[in-house]
């Protein structure tokens, strides 16, 4: 008889059969539950649960830092408002030699987040 987890030969005094998929497995490659010490599950599920935890503390993770530059972002710039003055950076290769790196303006409308109509000072 072979264990299923480690294809290693095993004896019949060092197995169990995995709670979940009911397969034949030596002793060393199981892990005992905290809650319930009697439930004996295969290394295969044990390994699964890590991944999903992982999983889900890298998505918290991401979560946080998210909002956390969201936050940085909101303090470093305000918000458009209509007569503010703003500066666009122009391309390189947009400019000639002696034009300047900015357009300096003035906020007139606000359609959306993405289109804005300046008047160039």
């Amino acid at each position: 008889m072979y264990c299923c987890a480690c294809s290693d030969k095993i004896t019949d005094t060092s197995t169990f059969t995995c709670e979940i998929c009911n397969a034949t497995v030596d002793l060393h490659c199981s892990s005992g539950s905290s809650s319930k010490p009697e439930v004996r599950v295969c290394s295969f599920y044990t390994t699964e649960n890590k991944i999903k935890y992982e999983r889900q503390k890298s998505y918290s993770g991401q979560k946080n830092s998210s909002k956390k530059m969201t936050e940085t972002s909101n303090k470093k710039f305000r918000a458009l408002e209509i007569g503010s003055y703003v500066y666009l950076a122009v391309p390189k290769v947009d400019r000639g030699p002696l034009d300047s790196k900015n357009l300096t303006g003035k906020m007139l409308d606000l359609k959306n987040a993405k289109k804005i109509q300046i008047r160039y000072i």
